[in-house]
């Protein structure tokens, strides 16, 4: 090949053509000079460094081609193995740079913004390669030595006024040290027009530092070398391709945006391939990859960096250490980096602690390497696996070991990590893994039957959860026995009475309530059901009744500095503390020892590593117990032991369960800045954790909901609902996986009731928009329906309260008063506190217009204010203070309305004061100014008042002039006229005079009535 010239082109220096199926990188344009190298008057050095097929070489033919556009010469080579000669390396540089010279007219340096910086042209034209008077340009003698060849590359560069750019394509084959000083030597002395550009799979072993600290080096690694999703839609479409915007963002992920695979992808789909089964097969079937990933990566490896990867590609994140037990090899840390220096299908993981990285291999090459160990026997697999399962569990970390084991298909392995542990896997949320293991397994162990059993109780299965512990209670002395030579034997297995005691207290929260004795259903009952119900149902029973004798054991209660899931160390019978800190238990009654957190959970050496996350299950039970029972004081000590244990141990899932139940235990106690406080909190802690949309978090959302929702902050209100919303349907339990729990359980009873609460709140958000008289109507009977399920469908009687005056004040406000009735009646049913009852009663009659018999209601209740709930106070006071002002009492109003305040104030209950009661938004105007130490608090009720009420821009405007603008501005002050007057250099009978205009103009006949008047227009 020949230039336009005549200069001759070898293969090597003959760039790759760019077609018309090639990517425009926008993101990736032809590099320019640095300003920061040629203050130092050297060159630019730009590096692109990337796995093979990540685009380097097409990256690299787009800017040459764009650079001469520009007017810069260009000199490519691509190098080869022969290039770690140095004689070679030199020769390649000096034809490079001779064919970039050979072509286009010569230009003074330009600028690095690509300005040229010459004053005048310097009279060469036509193509003359002359310079300094026309003389010609030395010629690069071949033979000489590589140094001094490149010094005259060197001297050649700095004779020209060009912008000089050398391409060096696959620079990581020059690998010998005289070949890296050569080009270490050329970039150190480039002058400032001579550019490198390099392209390399591997870290080239220059002096890339010192250029960083020259600002002299541009780099351009994987992460940016990967196509984006609109790149990769792109590349699609150049190949006539036109696929749905689902089928384009699966196929990026699957590539992980590797240009090669993509670009293999769409030569296969563009031959007419299904979409949907080439997807399928992309991973692990497609011969173009595998063939690909062969040449291009595999077959440049020494064999034993091959073996190396093929036997640890059974590994999702490879672990150095873990490399080393498959491998066999004691430099398998070494052997990782090498490969992630020379390939970026091997990258290390960043872990974010003082631990050592992690690595990971490209998942097309994953899969690649998987299929090869398959094919090379499914013996070597299953040792393969059978030795990361191993190695997982005496790391600790289960689910990785539970996953090999059950991938080596070595059934005696599984059932050891489901004895040793199984309970951690629970707290980590694993539980539907143990179930489907367990059931694979088909053991008679009675231990991995017990962990079973409790996997269940998690999902909320509860007749599976009810046969497993059936076979346990049926063969209780045998497993006694089994469970004693376990431990004796070094098996590391709990007991199996704490098991069965804890797993019968799980199947209490998810299952129906027993049957009264003298019931059908209790006579015909299976003997099955029987036997555990003797087993655990009393046991259950007893748990929940000890608790005033010692639930919480030595610890004493919160705030006594010592805490029954703190680690705290407590003496035990044998005046010694038992595993951390939990104290031996003599005897074997659940009713005791569970009741206590952990049952006898330090009996032995072996069962030292179940105690955390045993209690840590058992506390989470305690709470739910306690709420279901309404004991709120005491659930919130369950929940904030685990809390606190659970924070300091890493057990992140459950903090999140333990804040759920915190929130969830002051909803039941009407404590709302606990709700607020506790929802928030799990919700912020969720945030980027696998956790973050898990049904477990469903109390939590409902419950975050609705605090924004007292707070008047609709959005996040909808926001958070909308998130509870999705969590309902996507799963028929707060536990992820589970197929429900009984009808009429206490966890069943909870989610019925969240279900309604987060329908509530959704018809309390659509009042708030539109209040038209048909979508009144709507709301109202959307959630009429729900009234008569609250009696047999909420989890406590608090809760259920609530939800009935929560929609009794949505019927009211909807002006559908005529259906309030009904509900006071199902709230009389259910037992509500009489005076609660009272104040829904007493609101009626004030939107039915009946003062009197409301004034007398209301009179009762501020009787013995220490009898209600602080919330029904603030109702009372509230509309004390509107009937008040309606005969006339302004003084009393305003100190019923301050009152009132002052309780709400705290508990930043902004909805309860602005919105419930009719009539108190006029005295929040009306009263502007007169709040002392509650300003700050007046003032955002009154800015939600402002917004509840929006006043056209019209009236906004009003028809007052400025004068009495200006006046009625000062009105909110206590000046008397006279002082306004003096203020305003005026007589006191002209401001006078403007306050008649005033109160003519709005209506009005007094100074208060005025100055309410312009905030309800929006003139204050």
């Amino acid at each position: 090949m020949t230039t336009a010239s005549g200069a001759v082109v070898t293969p090597k220096h003959r760039r790759p053509a760019v077609t018309a199926r090639t990517v425009r990188r926008a993101a990736l344009p032809a590099p320019r000079a640095l300003a920061t190298a040629v203050e130092r008057d050297a060159g630019t050095v730009v590096l692109v460094a990337g796995s093979a097929g990540t685009g380097k070489t097409t990256l690299l033919a787009t800017w040459a081609r764009d650079l001469e556009s520009r007017g810069d010469a260009v000199g490519w080579a691509s190098l080869d193995r022969d290039d770690d000669e140095p004689s070679v390396l030199a020769q390649s540089i000096a034809e490079a740079i001779r064919g970039a010279l050979a072509t286009g007219p010569d230009r003074r340096p330009t600028s690095p913004d690509g300005a040229d910086e010459s004053d005048a042209n310097d009279g060469d034209s036509g193509g003359s390669e002359s310079n300094d008077g026309g003389a010609r340009v030395p010629t690069l003698d071949g033979a000489a030595k590589p140094r001094v060849l490149v010094d005259e590359v060197v001297r050649v560069a700095a004779s020209r006024d060009r912008q000089l750019w050398l391409l060096l394509d696959d620079a990581h084959v020059v690998r010998s040290a005289t070949s890296r000083a050569l080009l270490d030597r050329l970039i150190r002395w480039a002058p400032a027009n001579l550019h490198l550009v390099m392209a390399t799979r591997s870290e080239p072993d220059l002096h890339l530092a010192r250029l960083r600290v020259e600002e002299r080096l541009v780099e351009l690694r994987e992460p940016e070398l990967r196509f984006s999703l609109d790149e990769a839609g792109e590349l699609l479409r150049l190949h006539g391709l036109s696929l749905d915007a689902g089928d384009v963002d699966r196929l990026h992920q699957l590539a992980e945006g590797w240009p090669a695979g993509l670009g293999l992808a769409a030569m296969s789909l563009s031959r007419g391939r299904d979409t949907d089964t080439f997807l399928q097969e992309f991973a692990h079937n497609d011969r173009a990859i595998s063939s690909y990933l062969v040449e291009e990566v595999l077959s440049t490896l020494e064999p034993d960096a091959r073996e190396f990867l093929v036997t640890t590609s059974v590994l999702d994140r490879v672990d150095p250490d873990a490399a080393a037990a498959l491998t066999g090899r004691p430099d398998a840390r070494a052997m990782l980096l090498e490969l992630s220096a020379d390939s970026a299908m091997v990258t290390a993981v960043p872990t974010g602690t003082a631990a050592p990285d992690t690595f990971r291999y490209h998942s097309l090459l994953r899969s690649h390497l998987a299929a090869l160990l398959a094919s090379q026997g499914s013996g070597r697999l299953r040792r393969a696996h059978r030795a990361a399962a191993r190695w997982y569990l005496a790391s600790g970390r289960p689910r990785q070991a539970l996953h090999h084991a059950r991938e080596a298909g070595d059934d005696a392995l599984a059932s050891e990590v489901i004895r040793r542990q199984a309970l951690h896997l629970l707290t980590e949320g694993q539980a539907d893994e143990v179930r489907r293991t367990v059931a694979e397994l088909a053991t008679e162990d009675p231990l991995v039957t017990g962990m079973a059993a409790l996997a269940l109780g998690e999902l909320a299965d509860p007749q599976a959860a009810r046969e497993a512990l059936d076979r346990l209670s049926e063969r209780m002395p045998e497993a006694r026995g089994a469970v004693a030579l376990g431990r004796a034997a070094g098996g590391g297995s709990p007991p199996l009475q704490d098991l069965v005691s804890l797993g019968g207290r799980m199947l209490a929260l998810i299952s129906r309530p027993a049957e009264p004795q003298g019931s059908s259903r209790a006579r015909t009952a299976a003997p099955r059901t029987t036997s555990v119900r003797s087993l655990v149902g009393r046991a259950h029973h007893a748990s929940v009744a000890a608790v005033p004798s010692g639930r919480f054991g030595p610890s004493g209660p919160p705030g006594s500095g010592r805490s029954r899931l703190s680690g705290s160390a407590s003496p035990g019978p044998s005046g010694h503390a038992g595993a951390n800190g939990f104290a031996p238990e003599a005897g074997h009654g659940v009713g005791h020892g569970v009741a206590n957190g952990v049952g006898h959970v330090a009996r032995s050496d072996a069962w030292e590593h179940h105690a955390l996350d045993f209690s840590l299950l058992a506390g989470l039970t305690d709470g739910g117990e306690l709420l279901a029972a309404g004991r709120f004081d005491e659930a919130s000590r369950a929940f904030r032991d685990v809390l606190e244990t659970a924070r300091r141990t890493g057990h992140e899932l459950v903090a999140l369960q333990a804040m759920s139940g915190l929130a969830s235990v002051c909803a039941g106690a009407e404590d709302f800045q606990g709700v607020d406080l506790w929802s928030g909190r799990a919700l912020r802690m969720a945030e980027g954790t696998p956790w973050q949309r898990s049904p477990r978090l469903l109390p939590a959302y409902v419950l975050a909901a609705w605090s924004a929702y007292h707070r008047m902050d609709d959005d996040a209100a909808r926001r958070r609902n909308d998130v509870a919303r999705t969590l309902l349907a996507e799963s028929a339990s707060p536990v992820d996986g589970g197929p429900g729990p009984d009808e009429g359980s206490p966890r069943q009873r909870g989610l019925a009731q969240l279900g309604r609460m987060s329908r509530l709140l959704d018809a309390h958000l659509a009042l708030a928009v539109d209040r038209s008289p048909s979508s009144t109507y709507a709301v109202a009977r959307s959630v009429r329906a729900d009234v008569r399920a609250i009696a047999t469908q909420s989890l406590t009687e608090g809760m259920a309260a609530n939800e009935v005056v929560s929609i009794h004040e949505l019927l009211l406000r909807a002006g559908c008063a005529r259906m309030a009735p009904e509900v006071e009646d199902v709230a009389a049913h259910l037992g509500i506190d009489p005076l609660r009852l009272c104040v829904m009663t007493a609101l009626r009659l004030l939107h039915e217009g009946d003062d009197d018999a409301a004034r007398e209601i209301v009179h009762d209740v501020l009787a013995e204010p220490d009898a209600a709930s602080w919330r029904d106070v603030v109702k009372a006071e509230l509309m004390a203070a509107v009937l008040a002002s309606r005969r006339g009492q302004p003084w009393r109003s305003h100190e019923l309305l301050v009152a009132a305040m002052e309780r709400a104030a705290p508990e930043g209950a902004v909805r309860l004061v602005v919105d419930t009661v009719p009539g108190v938004p006029d005295l929040l105007l009306a009263d502007a100014g007169r709040f002392g130490p509650l300003e700050r608090f007046a003032s955002d009720l009154l800015e939600h008042v402002a917004e509840a009420r929006p006043v056209p821009a019209s009236r906004r405007e009003g028809r007052l002039t400025a004068r009495e603008l200006s006046l009625l501005r000062e009105l909110p002050s206590l000046l008397t006229i006279k002082e306004i007057a003096a203020a305003r250099s005026v007589s006191a009978n002209t401001v006078k005079t403007q306050l008649r205009s005033i109160f003519d103009k709005l209506g009005v006949s007094s100074r208060r009535e005025a100055v309410a008047a312009g905030r309800r227009l929006g003139l204050l």
